[in-house]
């Protein structure tokens, strides 16, 4: 698969895996579509996010899907559109907080505006790309076995996905370790920090291997962790100074 070389032809790449996305729907479920949430701000980033989540979830519809992400993600002011209820916090902060940094010259933690005091802080989100692996909505918590499922069901989708999208840092919220024959993982160079965050990388992509972003988040104030975020910056930082 070619590289898209400009923004039309990239847009033009996302309807067809749209299209694809479409051909999984069954009579109970229709797909979540994911991708960038703004294609243009995405195409021209300096710096490419992808996060690859496990599944999206669908309370508002009954479980069914049939949404796009960027139905919600792309609104102007997404605190005050989406976030600023308690629900979607524990996932949607670190993605935000990790994202700003890296594209803010790497702030740290204790550098980034807390968002209910700068709404545009939560903004960033407009510039990254987030896919699942289950292209169906899930429930409230995952599960393994069924996931692993839907990855081999969809790798290959997933992995026209990638291909497409061209990210300068794919980060596994949780879900990295489906990835490592796909990725070919074991042909990169392998990393780990103090804080335990595996990382891999050649001389064109950086894969993280996560936690999941709500993952050890329970009585953290305001939904993140900054050793979550700090270790994801850091690793990003050197690899992209170096």
């Amino acid at each position: 698969m070619d590289t898209p070389k400009d923004l039309a032809s990239f847009e033009k790449r996302l309807s067809q895996l749209k299209e694809t996305m479409k051909l999984l729907s069954t009579d109970e479920k229709d797909p979540i579509f994911d991708g960038p949430v703004e294609s243009e701000l995405y195409f021209n980033s300096s710096i490419k996010i992808l996060w690859i989540l496990k599944e999206g979830y669908d309370n508002e519809n009954n479980g069914k899907g049939g949404f796009d992400y960027s139905k919600y993600l792309s609104q102007d002011n997404v605190y005050e559109n989406f976030l600023e209820g308690e629900r979607y916090r524990a996932t949607w902060y670190p993605i935000i907080f990790v994202s700003f940094g890296i594209l803010n010259n790497f702030a740290k933690y204790n550098e980034i505006s807390f968002i209910e005091n700068d709404n545009s802080v939560a903004d960033v989100i407009h510039n990254v790309a987030v896919i699942n692996i289950n292209k169906l909505a899930g429930g409230s918590s995952s599960n393994h076995t069924e996931i692993s499922k839907k990855f081999h069901a969809n790798k290959e989708l997933l992995l026209q996905q990638i291909e497409v999208l061209q990210p300068d840092i794919i980060i596994g919220g949780g879900t990295l370790s489906y990835f490592y024959p796909l990725l070919k993982l074991n042909e990169k160079t392998h990393k780990e920090t103090l804080a335990g965050l595996e990382y891999y990388y050649d001389d064109k992509k950086i894969f993280i291997n996560a936690k999941h972003p709500s993952h050890r988040l329970k009585g953290k104030e305001n939904f993140v962790s900054e050793t979550y975020v700090d270790d994801i910056i850091e690793v990003c930082r050197v690899h992209f100074l170096k």
